[in-house]
C-alpha cells in the first residue's frame, strides 16, 4: 500500500520498490503532498533473497518534520493577512 498524501522517491522518481541499499544510501525519501494533513504510513512485504525469508504486510509510519520554524501568527482588527 502506497503512502496516502506523500510518493516515495529514488533519483526524483516515484518507486513502488526499493532496496535495503537505497534505504541505506539515503537515495530513497518521502516527498510530502502539499495539502497533506500531517503523518503518513506505508505498507509493503520485505524479501531477503540472501537468506530466503520474507516478512508480508509490514507497515512503515512516517512522522512529518516540519523544516521552517513559525512563530505565532499576529494581526491588528481591522487588517488583512495574506
Amino acid at each position: 500500500q502506497a503512502p496516502q498524501f506523500g510518493k516515495l522517491m529514488k533519483y526524483n522518481v516515484q518507486v513502488t520498490e526499493f532496496s535495503q541499499s537505497d534505504v541505506s544510501s539515503g537515495h530513497l525519501l518521502y516527498t510530502q503532498d502539499e495539502d497533506s494533513p500531517g503523518d503518513d504510513f506505508f505498507v509493503c512485504d520485505i524479501d531477503n533473497t540472501n537468506l530466503d525469508c520474507s516478512l508480508d504486510t509490514v507497515q512503515f509510519d512516517v512522522m512529518i518534520k516540519p523544516r521552517v520554524k513559525q512563530g505565532p501568527l499576529t494581526a491588528t482588527s481591522g487588517s488583512h493577512v495574506a
